[in-house]
């Protein structure tokens, strides 16, 4: 496994309509992340209330890029933020959490919350943390404040991969 980076896949489930946006970018990220070896997290909005499943599953053109790739691993999350889940899922199994490129939806809210709990958990434990949130491979109703709220964070955005 290339554990340069990891690579973080944020509710990328058909119950949230921008996942359809961002689809394609995070197809090719699912692709350079395969094809270079490297750790995949597939995050998962789960029901907060009731029955305890989720609210769909991840996009079928995801699960079946992945479907026999032994370097990845689902996360459960119940809220917008599942950074804590994240964390803890990738140290289990030895997935780099020093070093991210994270890409899905919702921009402002999931993503943003995500990115923002790393980054706490980072500072709590004094440790450096490289996050690259990925334009064009993220998704969100209100494109701009997303991008704002991020660069307030101090992550990188960048561009998705181009694949030859």
């Amino acid at each position: 496994m290339n554990n340069n980076q990891t690579l973080c896949i944020i509710d990328m489930q058909d119950y949230f309509q921008n996942s359809f946006k961002c689809l394609a970018g995070v197809v090719d990220e699912v692709k350079h992340a395969i094809k270079n070896n490297m750790p995949i997290l597939v995050v998962e909005y789960w029901e907060r209330y009731g029955d305890d499943k989720k609210l769909s599953p991840t996009n079928k053109e995801i699960r079946d890029l992945i479907r026999n790739y032994k370097h990845k691993a689902y996360v459960k999350k119940t809220n917008d933020g599942g950074g804590y889940e994240v964390r803890e899922v990738a140290e289990k199994r030895k997935f780099n959490t020093s070093n991210m490129r994270v890409v899905g939806v919702n921009r402002t809210f999931c993503v943003y919350s995500t990115v923002r709990e790393l980054l706490d958990i980072a500072q709590d434990k004094e440790e450096a943390v490289d996050i690259e949130v990925v334009r064009g491979a993220t998704a969100c109703s209100y494109p701009q404040q997303g991008l704002h709220n991020l660069k307030e964070l101090g992550v990188k955005l960048v561009n998705k991969r181009r694949l030859k």
